[in-house]
């Protein structure tokens, strides 16, 4: 971990582009993190290890290893393995006063378009899908859905693998190749070499696609990083 400032962002090795960085108060961002561009940081920002795609604001909270998609707001503590996708707003980003900042679990799943309200807590392995304005607690491993997101299903079954990105190549559970399609059905987990459809991740020109429930988040492919990948087995009601 190491202080990030103005003054050395051009310097520090996660930021891919200091020029469309902005950097506000105290911020600390680990060597292993990806900053992308158009990212504003602070003030009391922590990135342990993160990915961070393009356009993102980040400020007053602790991201561990997650990847977080474009063009959202990032204003609450954030466990390793959760995908937050494009569009979501976790927290507020201007307060008068005090108000309590938002927490996510380990391995959760925040869709595309999903507001998480301050103070709301996400439990680990949960599912948030698209859309969905978050105004409870979130059990572990709940699934939620709509406005004001309602429970609507559980997750049975998780395995948790590491995807690495070594500048060139996916590694997955010892195999090396530039897609990858992962399935958790019964408890069996099978891992094939393929676009994947639910759960994996795809190599496309200048970007890394992380994929959870059929959703992708397009990752900067220009330095390695290394991010638990949480797959789920979902069982909804009815």
């Amino acid at each position: 971990m190491q202080p990030l400032t103005r003054r050395n962002k051009d310097e520090h090795p996660a930021v891919l582009d200091p020029d469309r960085t902005i950097v506000l108060g105290d911020v600390t961002v680990s060597r292993d993190a990806v900053i992308g561009p158009e990212v504003r940081l602070g003030p009391d920002a922590v990135v342990r290890g993160a990915v961070i795609s393009g356009r993102c604001v980040v400020y007053n909270c602790e991201l561990g290893r997650c990847a977080v998609g474009p063009k959202t707001t990032v204003t609450g503590d954030v466990g390793d393995g959760v995908t937050i996708h494009s569009g979501t707003i976790l927290g507020q980003l201007r307060v008068s006063g005090e108000i309590e900042p938002p927490e996510v679990g380990e391995g959760a799943f925040l869709g595309p378009g999903v507001s998480v309200l301050p103070g709301t807590v996400i439990g680990p392995e949960s599912v948030v899908m698209p859309d969905s304005v978050v105004t409870e607690r979130v059990p572990r491993r709940g699934v939620v859905s709509g406005n004001p997101a309602m429970p609507t299903g559980m997750v049975v079954d998780a395995e948790t693998l590491i995807l690495e990105f070594d500048g060139k190549r996916l590694l997955l559970e010892g195999k090396r190749g530039t897609a990858f399609d992962v399935r958790l059905s019964d408890g069996e987990l099978e891992i094939t070499e393929e676009s994947p459809d639910n759960f994996g991740a795809v190599l496309e020109k200048d970007v890394v696609k992380v994929v959870r429930m059929g959703h992708a988040i397009p990752l900067p492919a220009e330095r390695p990083f290394s991010i638990p990948l949480h797959v789920l087995e979902v069982r909804t009601k009815g």
